[in-house]
């Protein structure tokens, strides 16, 4: 096997890998919208069975006090008789997933076009939308997180309230991460301009 074809079976393995990741962050969404409930569920051992767990629909920082308030759970269900509460819930998760989905569907088929044909105007554009993605998902993170807790703040605290949750040292190791990676796709562009590898890049 020559080193072009191992290039080649990688990054398409590898593509398809990413491809495989993104298409799962869609689950969740859909799950959410069928059944916020369904969204909860995790696999328990042993013996080993797939478990609802109301109390991960709250924020996560209020696990911890949500499992020792008694008939919890009841609460969350009857919180999510509220139609509102359902869509919040559906909101949230499309607000993370989706980005993510476009990150890792960019990547994918960025990785495959340049197996193919090495730095183009198809990878480089694909690749431009991973890092773009990147950008509005570390953003869409604390907005995400606020109508998680305006949905469901109300079963502990027992009184309805806006809240923005946001951590700032992800939020800006996010937006950092992403602009590097925007500045090396144009770094990278200019070269190819410079060196005339395609005299018509933009």
């Amino acid at each position: 096997m020559s080193r072009a074809t191992r290039f080649r079976l990688v990054c398409n393995s590898l593509a398809l890998l990413m491809l495989v990741v993104g298409l799962r962050q869609l689950v969740d969404p859909v799950l959410a919208f069928a059944d916020p409930l369904l969204a909860t569920a995790q696999l328990n051992c042993s013996p080993c069975a797939y478990e609802i767990d109301p109390v991960r629909l709250l924020d996560r920082p209020l696990h911890k006090q949500a499992w020792q308030i008694e008939g919890i759970e009841q609460r969350i269900a009857e919180r999510l008789q509220e139609p509102h509460v359902r869509w919040l819930v559906f909101g949230s998760e499309a607000l993370r997933s989706v980005p993510l989905f476009l990150l890792f569907l960019g990547l994918a088929a960025g990785i495959r076009s340049f197996a193919a044909t090495g730095f183009s105007r198809t990878s480089m554009k694909w690749f431009r939308l991973s890092a773009v993605a990147a950008l509005v998902w570390a953003a869409a993170g604390p907005v995400s997180r606020s109508m998680r807790a305006s949905a469901f703040d109300v079963v502990i605290t027992g009184t309805e309230k806006f809240r923005f949750p946001v951590d700032f040292y992800s939020l800006i190791q996010g937006i950092l991460i992403a602009g590097a990676a925007l500045v090396a796709l144009w770094a990278i562009e200019e070269a190819m301009t410079i060196e005339g590898i395609e005299e018509d890049y933009v």
